[in-house]
Formats: C-alpha cells, structure tokens, sequence
C-alpha cells in the first residue's frame, strides 16, 4: 500500500485503484473497516503491533 488513501467513506475493505500496477506497488483506497479488522485482530490475539503510514485524515480513526 505505499500509494494508498484513506477514504472515510468508503465501505469497502480495500479497492485497487490501478489494476495494471506492479505486484509490490498497488495503490489502493482504505476505509474505517480495515481499521475496525485490525483493531479486532489485535484484541482477539492478545494484542498486536502495525505499522503504517499516516495521513492527518486517518489520525482521527487510529485506537492505540
């Protein structure tokens, strides 16, 4: 995801915005529910660390 964009209206997990680019560089648009799923994940395992880049549009919806 190193040219992603978090869309806070987007419903949707994931959506491919280039379906041509190379394997290691899809740009996507994320929404709040890959946000919820991680969240989830780390409660239901006992905790868990991810690293992303930010944007001050996904600051707000980050729980640390």
């Amino acid at each position: 995801m190193d040219i992603s964009t978090y869309v806070s209206s987007q419903t949707q997990f994931l959506n491919i915005t280039d379906h041509g680019a190379q394997q290691d560089h899809v740009p996507v648009t994320f929404g709040p529910t890959l946000l919820k799923v991680m969240n989830k994940v780390s409660k239901d395992i006992g905790g868990a660390e991810y690293m992303m880049g930010r944007s001050r549009s996904l600051r707000q919806h980050l729980v640390v």
